[in-house]
């Protein structure tokens, strides 16, 4: 803000104190313009009836905010400036009384705009006094001695108008638009007969640039961006006071809704009917906004072709949201209903804490060996790998790990594929429809720990290996328990798939050491023999270094929900379907009854608990020698084989010196060792 310099003694020209009054004006202009911008605004002018009431309103002191030339005319001895314009202020001071009229036909209505106008006008002219040069003691009357008067003050002044509409029947008519130089204030309407005005004939005139209230109130209760709905049910309608001019990106605009939403709908900012989207920017279903509901809506200039309104939130209305792809996302209600809570991973043992045939002992296993129930080791490599159930990472809710060590670095030639792997029953993917086009999602997780950092591996791939899904994931941390998730995996549209049956129909492949010719990029479905992904970690070739992985979930879906636990029973029984398996509990564990078919032969009958897969095809018996069959005297065999078995039971037949009782004789069997076990072969995948 400028301000004049004055010295003492100075003799003081016309031009300074006119500059002054300017710069005073200026400085307020600015500021005014800094808070409000450079449209016509203004403030006041509450219209209320007469008291007593009458055909009169009288409207409140107020003032206008007009964007004007600086001076269209002189000021005094300063020249007229039209080049610069600036926010001015125009006063009325006084409330102002306007007479109306009623229509004189039956039936009609009339429409009146209070309208207020920005008006400058020099005023107050009076025949001055001058200073008279050749007679001081004598003033000249009159510039010149002209004795003409002149304007004493230059006034911005607010102009409040009627201004009548056209009558016509009772509800169709209009309310006229404001003059040039006009803005609306308030619509006071009359019926025909009217003698008096009440509260009820006056209402704000729609988009009037109308402060609401002061300042620091419209910043504390945020009035300026609130308004009421006036608008129908999916076509809501807000006046923002002041008006709003111009959308921008961002800018939230909230309401109170009249209507309840019953589908999609738009939303009036009064530039226009918009598209009201929800939070996943998808059109309205219904029941997200409701009535009386306080809604807030966002302009995003990205929503359709032309922008729209993202509606946030409506109090008491349903919220819509985007699918959930992480385990502790919000999840939409098909999502909910669309897969069952329980039974929802498709692996068996992906804890990892089944171990029937081989416990916790450390393994230099072979390449087909399952190392863990259900979990087959495949190297074209042998020798190098050596496995062992572990303890798990109990702070992440798992007690056991498989763990792989490399015994001898593996120097990897193209074909070459090290891998863990588990092949799930095709009727349990029945669910999936992968080879048609309405093909599922699935998400993946698991946990890992491994001794090198970086991108790993882990593949989806049909049984005939002509469709694969390699997926990268990255282990950040050496030596650090990870748990990653691998959610909203397209479900193959195009590929062929077994999804009936007892064979395998999908195979989840974590990678080892793979080879070029057997990765390809991850992400994507690919066509052939692929088991992993391009571009990661081959950790078979690094001697001493190990791979632990536990908490492994395939699950149907585009979401990684909770690791599903079953119980230990619940677990073991999953398991036994494909390997079924007597174990000693104890040193005298009981077993079947056995038959003595002839001298030195004993057969027992084994019934198992789970109905396997297919009937099992072989048993490996820890030793003869872990038995005893009770007859005259306690004897144990010399050899124990497999004879034939179905999906339900399955016979063993012992032979030896000392079991000599008679043809047809029945004993029982125990156990004479905690080692003692029986695993029947042949229905593990």
């Amino acid at each position: 803000m400028d301000r004049q310099l004055i010295y003492p003694g100075q003799i003081l020209p016309d031009t300074t104190l006119l500059q002054m009054s300017k710069d005073a004006m200026l400085g307020l202009a600015k500021l005014s313009s800094a808070l409000f911008g450079g449209n016509t605004l203004i403030n006041g002018f509450a219209t209320a009836p007469s008291n007593p009431a009458s055909l009169q309103v009288v409207v409140a002191p107020g003032e206008i905010y007009s964007w004007q030339n600086l001076d269209n005319n002189a000021f005094g001895s300063l020249g007229a400036d039209s080049a610069h314009s600036v926010m001015k202020q125009g006063l009325a001071l006084d409330a102002v009384s306007l007479t109306l009229t009623a229509p004189t036909a039956y039936g009609q209505s009339v429409n009146y705009l209070i309208q207020i106008g920005f008006q400058e006008q020099d005023v107050n002219a009076a025949v001055l006094p001058y200073f008279n040069i050749a007679n001081p003691q004598q003033p000249l009357s009159g510039q010149g001695n002209n004795n003409l008067p002149q304007y004493t003050a230059r006034k911005d002044l607010a102009l409040v108008q009627a201004k009548a509409g056209i009558a016509a029947a009772s509800g169709s008519q209009s309310t006229p638009a404001p003059d040039a130089g006009f803005v609306g204030a308030y619509v006071v309407t009359l019926n025909y007969g009217q003698s008096q005005i009440t509260a009820a004939n006056i209402a704000p005139f729609a988009g009037a640039p109308l402060l609401p209230c002061g300042l620091l109130q419209a910043i504390q209760t945020e009035g300026l961006s609130f308004g009421l709905d006036s608008g129908s049910a999916n076509a809501y309608a807000v006046n923002l006071s002041p008006a709003l001019t111009a959308r921008a990106e961002g800018q939230v605009l909230r309401f109170k809704a009249k209507n309840a939403n019953t589908g999609p709908a738009t939303l009036n900012d009064g530039l226009g009917a918009a598209q009201l989207v929800g939070g996943a920017h998808a059109a309205l279903q219904g029941g997200e906004i409701i009535a009386n509901g306080d809604c807030w809506a966002q302009w995003n200039s990205s929503i359709g072709s032309t922008g729209g309104y993202i509606l946030l939130f409506c109090t008491g209305g349903a919220e819509q949201v985007a699918p959930a792809t992480q385990s502790q996302q919000a999840m939409q209600l098909g999502q909910f209903t669309s897969e069952p809570l329980s039974f929802r991973n498709l692996l068996v043992n992906g804890a990892m804490r089944v171990a029937q045939q081989y416990g916790n002992a450390s393994q230099t296993p072979a390449s087909g060996t399952f190392v863990l129930d259900q979990w087959q080791f495949g190297a074209t490599q042998a020798g190098k790998i050596n496995f062992q159930q572990v303890a798990g990472p109990t702070s992440m809710g798992f007690d056991a790990y498989a763990q792989f060590t490399v015994a001898s670095a593996v120097t990897l030639v193209a074909s070459d594929n090290i891998n863990l792997t588990q092949d799930i029953e095709s009727q349990n993917l029945t669910a999936l429809a992968w080879g048609t086009s309405n093909a599922k999602p699935v998400s993946l997780q698991f946990v890992v720990n491994a001794s090198v950092a970086g991108l790993y591996s882990v593949c989806l791939r049909n049984p005939m290996g002509t469709r694969s899904y390699p997926v990268a994931f990255n282990i950040p941390v050496a030596g650090a328990d990870t748990l990653i998730q691998i959610p909203n995996i397209p479900g193959d549209t195009t590929g062929s798939w077994i999804l009936t049956g007892t064979g395998g129909g999908l195979q989840v492949i974590f990678g080892l050491g793979q080879g070029s010719a057997t990765v390809a990029t991850p992400g994507a479905w690919s066509n052939g023999n692929i088991v992993g992904a391009s571009g990661t970690t081959q950790i078979a070739q690094m001697a001493g270094a190990t791979f632990k992985v536990t908490g492994v979930q395939l699950e149907v879906g585009p979401f990684c929900t909770a690791f599903e636990r079953p119980t230990p029973e619940a677990e073991l029984a999953r398991c036994q379907r494909y390997l079924p398996c007597l174990a000693a509990s104890n040193a005298t564990s009981t077993l079947p009854s056995v038959l003595y078919t002839l001298t030195n032969t004993v057969n027992m009958a084994c019934i198992f608990k789970v109905q396997t897969r297919i009937p099992v095809t072989g048993a490996v018996i820890s030793s003869p020698s872990h038995f005893t069959f009770t007859q005259s005297a306690a004897v144990s065999p010399a050899v124990a084989g497999f004879s034939f078995a179905g999906v339900d039971a399955a016979l063993i037949t012992f032979t030896g010196g000392g079991l000599n009782s008679s043809t047809g004789m029945s004993s029982y069997t125990y156990f004479n060792s905690v080692s003692g076990k029986i695993v029947f072969t042949g229905a593990q995948l």
